[in-house]
């Protein structure tokens, strides 16, 4: 079992921390509710993905979490970008890294979040934001604009599509800075798709930094979030450019709504 694996001599090695006995810990992506905590010999709370639980891990409930009275935070690598950052990318503004052991990392609890210093939402026709882009050269065929202006569509036959772009300068990247990435989305049973995220070097030239945030297949009807938290290199020239395309794998249509962008400060050292 993951969790079994992770957290064998989890005890020792947050003694080796200075995490005291007393300590409470909340761990985030656990694979049962008790394990993690008899493990490491600690007190606190654990979240796990289940739809039917009142511990599942949704938005709302990691959100609520944030609240709670403990110390620390233990989280899965294998499992903390797929099953924790990608519903709840705000999660990044609340940890302090620690300490990682290669199997699990500990955070602090930040009681104040990091305020984003740079938020945007591309899809909002009421914010000052660009609204959803129409297709470029850069975009393979599909419609020459969006039906709606709060939602990206890519129908059968269209593959690719630019959802936002933004001046890094205007942006005003700096190294290990984060960019924290929400949305929702559905894709259909035979359908995948993923955002890439990446800085070109001006217009029309080649990028030189990229990320991929993997979507899902969703239930017929269904939407489902998808997030990241990344962190941010040097920008190369003040004509940088910050893009993100949605690109779809497989047949169908894939619809991708609800975006929100954030910048948020590189972590302060202690």
């Amino acid at each position: 079992m993951l969790t079994r694996e992770n957290f064998e001599r989890s005890a020792q090695w947050l003694d080796s921390l200075g995490v005291p006995r007393t300590a409470t810990v909340l761990v985030l992506d656990a694979y049962s509710y008790n394990l993690p905590l008899l493990l490491a010999q600690r007190r606190g709370w654990t979240m796990l993905k289940n739809r039917k639980s009142p511990e599942d891990l949704s938005a709302e409930n990691l959100r609520r979490a944030m609240r709670l009275p403990a110390s620390y935070v233990i989280t899965q690598n294998a499992t903390y970008a797929a099953e924790v950052v990608d519903v709840f990318p705000g999660i990044a503004a609340y940890l302090r890294p620690l300490a990682n052991n290669g199997r699990l990392t500990l955070w602090q609890l930040r009681k104040s979040p990091l305020a984003a210093r740079w938020t945007v939402y591309p899809d909002s026709a009421a914010q000052s934001a660009p609204a959803w882009r129409a297709a470029s050269a850069h975009v393979t065929a599909g419609p020459p604009a969006l039906a709606q202006p709060d939602d990206a569509r890519l129908p059968n036959g269209c593959a690719q599509r630019l959802i936002c772009s933004y001046s890094a300068q205007a942006v005003g990247i700096s190294p290990g800075e984060q960019l924290l990435l929400a949305a929702r989305y559905q894709a259909g049973p035979d359908t995948g798709a993923y955002l890439s995220v990446c800085l070109e070097a001006g217009p029309g030239g080649a990028s030189y930094w990229q990320e991929r945030v993997d979507c899902r297949p969703t239930r017929p009807g269904e939407w489902e979030p998808v997030g990241a938290a990344l962190t941010l290199p040097a920008r190369r020239a003040a004509t940088d450019i910050l893009k993100v395309y949605l690109i779809k794998k497989g047949t169908g249509s894939v619809v991708f709504d609800a975006m929100e962008m954030s910048v948020l400060p590189a972590t302060p050292r202690s």
